[in-house]
Parts: structure tokens; C-alpha cells; sequence
């Protein structure tokens, strides 16, 4: 099966959906995307449960690994809701509630979203393992893969 960049074509079980893009019919690209796509205040929640559990933690507060903790949760967040939208846009085009999200409505196209969701996560577990400990890397990981 040949796909093209304007193109997109999903299967749905025996339903087959063929969309074909014009240049003028995308929408304007916005910075604001980015933001929609990682589920910024979803995100947010996470990263601040993060943040809490770290500083309950029995061991000595230090602000560096605190930051390199926050930031590299941040970015295996980002990646696990980014693939997430990318794997559920067929299903999300279906549902009232998810009609309007960034996939669906081709504000990013799903190669575009792909190749971000994949390098923000391994920009995340990069900054855990090198910046915090392998563990930590390994648990963001294994998250993203969930």
C-alpha cells in the first residue's frame, strides 16, 4: 500500500476511509498544536505527581536532579500522549467528544506527529539515564511503551 503525505488512509475493520488533502485545504500550521498534541495540562498533572513524589522521597533535595527529573518525565509524557493520539486518530475521527483533535483534523499531519512523539521520547529517557539514573530512564520507558 502506497501512502503520500497528503494522503491518509485508515482501516477500520471492514470500513475504509479515503481522505485526499488539497494544499489549500490544510489548515494554518499553529504553534499551538504542539501543545494539544501533548495533552499539555494532562501532562502538567503527571509531571507535578512527579514532582511530589520525588520530594517525598528519604533522600537529601537536589535541585539539579529535581530539574533533569521534571524535564525528562516531561518530554516521556509528551511522547507516550503524542504516539497515543497517533495510534487512536481513526477512532478519534468517529467520536463527537475527540472529533476536533489535532490528527483528526490534519493541523499536523500523523508522519509529522509520529517523528515527534518518537523523538521526544528518546530525548526523555536520554535526559533520565544520563541526567538522573538508568532506573529512572528504564521506568519512563517502559511507560511510554504502556
Amino acid at each position: 500500500m502506497r501512502f503520500t503525505t497528503l494522503t491518509t488512509i485508515y482501516r477500520l475493520q471492514s470500513v475504509r476511509i479515503h481522505s485526499t488533502l488539497r494544499w489549500s485545504q490544510l489548515p494554518e500550521f499553529s504553534f499551538n498544536s504542539y501543545p494539544q498534541l501533548a495533552k499539555a495540562k494532562l501532562s502538567s498533572f503527571v509531571i507535578l505527581t512527579t514532582m511530589a513524589g520525588y520530594a517525598m522521597a528519604p533522600v537529601a533535595l537536589n535541585l539539579s536532579e529535581l530539574g533533569w527529573t521534571t524535564l525528562g518525565t516531561g518530554a516521556c509524557v509528551a511522547s507516550a500522549n503524542i504516539i497515543n493520539q497517533w495510534i487512536e486518530a481513526p477512532f478519534d475521527s468517529q467520536m463527537s467528544r475527540t472529533r476536533n483533535r489535532v490528527l483528526v483534523r490534519f493541523a499536523v499531519s500523523p508522519m509529522h506527529a509520529f517523528t515527534l512523539g518518537i523523538g521526544s521520547g528518546l530525548l526523555g529517557v536520554g535526559l533520565l539515564y544520563q541526567m538522573v539514573n538508568p532506573i529512572t530512564a528504564l521506568l519512563g520507558g517502559l511507560n511510554i511503551l504502556l
